[in-house]
């Protein structure tokens, strides 16, 4: 699976990093974007943030992606742990359906996937005692489209444990964009899929010779 693949090289270039960090085990966290709202009731339509779109092909809200060392092998061997938003019946017939914890191990190839209402108990069971090498955002990187409450909680229970090393949080943003900057097979193909549909756009506009018509 392509996004499989991509977790697994991140984590080869983590591997290639780590050597004489304190701590062994890793632990690289990626949010998602949030609903972005033109007014109280209106939304905009939703882009998700880039670098989690990369990595797990998800593109719903509010949801946050663990890729976390395996302690019973060496890297680039992780885990991947999911946290999305819950099901609703309710809220899903005026905003659309969402996958929900239960399917996204099936659909989206991860290990584990939990509510996203876990998260903060998640952190604070099995990270409160620190022994990680904790791979974020800077204070100037992170994305304005995540949202505040799982930036807060990521570094109350992540980024504010004593005894965990906080590693240069320009890696991990180097290290995602430098894997992202070489395309796949895959996203070679859609690529030239896009362009090929742009160039058709091109060519229909140009057999209009009234200027009006273009606009239409």
């Amino acid at each position: 699976m392509e996004f499989a693949r991509r977790r697994r090289r991140l984590m080869e270039e983590i591997s290639k990093t780590h050597s004489g960090m304190t701590n062994a085990n890793h632990v690289l966290i990626i949010p998602a974007s949030k609903v972005q709202y033109m007014s109280q009731d209106i939304f905009y339509r939703f882009h998700q943030n880039n670098d989690f779109l990369y990595f797990t092909g998800f593109q719903e809200p509010d949801a946050v992606l663990i890729i976390e060392s395996n302690s019973s092998s060496p890297l680039p061997d992780h885990n991947t742990v999911l946290y999305v938003t819950d099901r609703d019946p309710f809220k899903e017939k005026w905003e659309g359906p969402v996958l929900g914890p239960d399917d996204a191990v099936g659909y989206l190839g991860v290990d584990e996937a939990y509510s996203i209402t876990l998260l903060s108990e998640h952190l604070e069971r099995k990270y409160s005692k620190g022994g990680y090498s904790v791979w974020y955002y800077g204070e100037r990187e992170t994305p304005a489209t995540i949202s505040d409450s799982i930036d807060v909680t990521i570094h109350q229970h992540l980024l504010n444990v004593p005894g965990s090393r906080i590693t240069s949080n320009h890696s991990l943003l180097y290290h995602m964009h430098t894997l992202r900057a070489i395309k796949s097979e895959g996203e070679i193909s859609l690529m030239r899929r896009a362009g090929e549909i742009a160039a058709g756009a091109f060519k229909k506009v140009n057999n209009y010779k009234i200027k009006y018509l273009i606009y239409s």
